[in-house]
């Protein structure tokens, strides 16, 4: 594999399965991250939130929280999902959740891999992973999610709906626009993350949450969906 300077976003759904006590995927995701290090790729990992960052958005909603309240608890919970990844990867990765794009660059230079959760209000871990990709002149930007891919209609709700294997970023914002961003439920990719890898014509690869998809996707398979200019 040519070395990389690597932005794997993590998107939430995969920690979910950890409030079971499953831990198989995740360790294969830190397994993988481990043999990518090694190798000497140099990677920023984003945990997103997923059903922790949810459910505790719903209740401090319920409580009238404001939406910046709402955001802040969601970033708290993605840290907490970085950290659970840290947890399995303390001997080689930087020890600490970043709370600052500036310590997140500096802990990658001294360590090679670092972990992430959010980091500011009003900005999803989509945002903060394409942010990271532009400051590291990142090769690429691996999104982990459940839905796998762009599709043309929601997977879910059209079983039969066709999936893009490659788009234009000019393709994937006229989907984007059509959506609607809540705090703890950015989805696809939110229009921010998008405007700043079009920008610096960095490529995306929206891909299923596991390992062996991710790494297909760095060793340049189309897996998933594949967005550039």
């Amino acid at each position: 594999m040519i070395l990389l300077n690597i932005v794997l976003l993590l998107g939430g759904h995969i920690f979910n399965e950890l409030r079971e006590g499953k831990i198989s995927e995740i360790k294969e995701i830190a397994d993988l991250l481990r043999r990518l290090l090694r190798e000497g790729n140099r990677i920023v990992v984003v945990a997103g939130g997923g059903l922790l960052a949810r459910e505790y958005i719903s209740i401090s909603e319920k409580l009238g929280a404001t939406k910046a309240v709402q955001d802040i608890i969601g970033i708290e919970a993605t840290r907490l999902n970085a950290m659970v990844l840290i947890s399995a990867l303390f001997d080689i990765s930087y020890p600490y959740v970043p709370s600052s794009y500036e310590e997140a660059v500096k802990g990658l230079d001294s360590k090679g891999l670092v972990i992430m959760g959010g980091i500011a209000p009003a900005q999803s871990t989509d945002a903060v992973a394409a942010i990271m990709a532009e400051l590291i002149r990142a090769d690429i930007l691996v999104k982990a999610s459940e839905k796998g891919g762009v599709y043309e209609r929601d997977p879910k709700e059209d079983p039969n709906a066709r999936k893009y294997d490659r788009m234009t970023y000019d393709e994937l914002e006229r989907i984007i626009l059509e959506k609607k961003f809540l705090p703890g439920k950015y989805d696809l990719l939110d229009h921010l993350a998008l405007l700043v890898l079009k920008r610096s014509n960095i490529p995306l690869a929206i891909v299923p949450p596991d390992a062996e998809s991710i790494e297909r996707a760095l060793k340049g398979e189309v897996i998933g969906t594949l967005v550039r200019f």
